[in-house]
C-alpha cells in the first residue's frame, strides 16, 4: 500500500471494491447513466470506504484522499460514497463535474452501440 502498512486480504479486496465502484460511479455519473447504478452496491461500498479511509489519510502530503465534500440529506448511496471520495457532482453548492468527465464523455458518445458504459455490477 502506499502508505507503507500491511493490510489483510479481506481489506484489500474491500479497497479494490472501493476503487472500482467509485471509477463505475465516475462513468456513470459522466454519461449521465447514473440511475442504472445499484443502491445496495452503493451502500455497501459507502460503509467499506468509511471503514477503509481512515481520516488521517486525508489532507496529508503524499496521501491521495482530500477532505469529504458535503451533500444534500436527500442524497443517494452512490452521491454519498462520491462525495466521501471527494467528487462533486454538478449541482451541488460549488459542484464541479470532474475534468475527466468530458474525456469519459467523448469515448462513451464515440464508442460502438451497446459499449458505451461497458460496466456492470
Amino acid at each position: 500500500m502506499p502508505w507503507g502498512e500491511d493490510y489483510p486480504g479481506r481489506a484489500l479486496v474491500k479497497i479494490h471494491l472501493v476503487e472500482l465502484a467509485t471509477h463505475s460511479w465516475d462513468i456513470a455519473f459522466a454519461t449521465g447513466h447514473t440511475g442504472v447504478l445499484d443502491h445496495n452496491l452503493g451502500a455497501a461500498t459507502l460503509a467499506c470506504a468509511e471503514a477503509s479511509i481512515r481520516p488521517d489519510y486525508r489532507n496529508a502530503e503524499g496521501n491521495p484522499f482530500g477532505p469529504e465534500v458535503p451533500v444534500p440529506t436527500d442524497a443517494t448511496a452512490w452521491e454519498r460514497l462520491a462525495a466521501f471520495m471527494r467528487r462533486r457532482p454538478q449541482g451541488w453548492a460549488g459542484g464541479l463535474v470532474p475534468r475527466t468527465a468530458e474525456v469519459v464523455r467523448r469515448v462513451a458518445v464515440n464508442a460502438p452501440p451497446g459499449r458505451a458504459l461497458g460496466v456492470s455490477c
